[in-house]
């Protein structure tokens, strides 16, 4: 009896509806778990933004030292979103005239500052209103006030008076590339890095280079600061690592023994302060004698004085921030000022810092204090509200922690957005 051979495999067209069928299949799966997994990222974070807020309600409320509690949602750089639980008053960030700067001072009543790539200065008032004047054709190194103007000393040798009103006058000097100015009570003296030379400029823009005599020499110098009666320079090229004392008529004397390059310099009322690229400060007398404190942020950059304490800016530190530094060397480092944090100065109550993204920060006298940091690196959440180069504060009060404002913090990523809303009764809505 003939039996036929009946094959059980697939054809080959067979095999290949099969694949296409299960790589639809696959794709829909695939996607789906994508959404999902996309949505549940926003939620959660949601819910943890709004444990956080309930938390630190509470903590203000239980809080025996009396202590203000808040949160800041930062999204001033695109891309680096985070909020923080703090103490202490918030930091206040203005935004961003768009410009890198490396110089600020105060007028008493407003901030200035003045950018290279916008040729212009900056008038910033207490409540971070911004008024911009164009005319400074050149690279701005430093910026002092002389009572009733600001004045730059320029990367081209040159100085330029600004008028309360933003008119600009700018002096030739026998300078080649000034690195710091300082006032004296009449004239602006600045230093040239590439000579040498100190330059002093009469309130009508008349340069004269002062003849240096004595012991001393000045060797690159960059900051200059007056102690009321003297000049000092850091001498920021010196392989001694040194400071330099100059007297109204020109005779030097320089100390050593600090234990890095010096780069900017500041007076206490009694000694002068002294910014080491090696994460340090010096603190120096009237004589030369020099103490060396450590632990600032990575390359305090500037430094200014509050009445009371030190502050540097810590240009490379990647957690973008200021160190506080007490009479007796104690430091406190403070977070959040934005990337490359370059000049710092006080207005009589508060510090004001501006970083290399142009972006405008004051930080109160009695500053915050992180407590936690949640950062959004590693996911796909952004924030939208605020929206990008804004940051929001929470400020919760006592006696029963109820916030201070209403707020209103919106969190997305390419699937999903969900919005929280706060009110000063303490409701929150999400």
């Amino acid at each position: 009896m003939n039996m036929k051979k009946h094959n059980s495999g697939f054809t080959l067209v067979e095999l290949l509806m099969v694949v296409a069928i299960v790589s639809v299949i696959a794709g829909i799966g695939s996607a789906s778990y994508y959404n999902l997994r996309e949505q549940t990222e926003v939620s959660s974070m949601t819910e943890r933004i709004v444990a956080d807020m309930r938390a630190t309600m509470s903590k203000t409320a239980a809080d025996a030292n009396s202590q203000q509690w808040g949160m800041h949602f930062d999204n001033t750089v695109a891309g680096q979103d985070y909020y923080t639980i703090f103490t202490g008053a918030p930091q206040i960030t203005y935004g961003s005239w768009q410009s890198p700067a490396l110089v600020m001072a105060s007028d008493g009543v407003n901030m200035w500052t003045a950018g290279y790539s916008c040729s212009c200065a900056v008038k910033i008032t207490p409540t971070g209103s911004m008024t911009t004047y164009s005319g400074l054709n050149t690279q701005p190194n430093a910026m002092a006030f002389d009572g009733v103007n600001m004045w730059t000393a320029n990367a081209n040798g040159t100085v330029t008076k600004i008028s309360p009103t933003g008119v600009m006058t700018t002096y030739s000097t026998p300078g080649v590339y000034f690195g710091g100015i300082a006032f004296d009570g009449v004239n602006m003296w600045a230093d040239d890095y590439s000579t040498g030379a100190i330059i002093k400029i009469s309130p009508t823009g008349v340069a004269t280079s002062i003849p240096l005599t004595g012991s001393g020499y000045i060797w690159g110098p960059d900051g200059i600061a007056f102690d009321g009666v003297n000049m000092w320079v850091a001498n920021s090229a010196d392989p001694s690592y040194s400071v330099t004392k100059i007297t109204p008529t020109g005779v030097i004397t320089t100390y050593t023994g600090m234990n890095s390059a010096p780069r900017s310099i500041a007076f206490d009322g009694t000694n002068m302060w002294v910014t080491n690229y090696n994460n340090s400060v010096t603190k120096v007398t009237p004589t030369g004698g020099m103490t060396i404190y450590t632990g600032t942020g990575t390359y305090p950059y500037s430094i200014a004085f509050d009445g009371t304490n030190m502050w540097t800016t810590n240009a490379a530190d990647p957690n973008s921030t200021v160190t506080k530094i007490s009479p007796t060397g104690q430091m406190t480092t403070y977070s959040g000022v934005g990337w490359m944090p370059s000049a710092i100065t006080f207005d009589g109550a508060n510090m004001w810092v501006i970083n290399g993204t142009g972006t405008v920060t004051e930080i109160p006298n009695a500053p915050q204090q992180n407590v936690d940091e949640v950062s959004f690196s590693g996911t796909t959440l952004n924030f939208t509200n605020p929206a990008v180069g804004a940051s929001t504060n929470i400020i919760f009060t006592k006696p029963l922690g109820l916030p201070l404002n209403s707020a209103t913090i919106t969190i997305a990523n390419p699937k999903a957005s969900h919005t929280i809303t706060i009110d000063t009764n303490g409701t929150i809505n999400f």
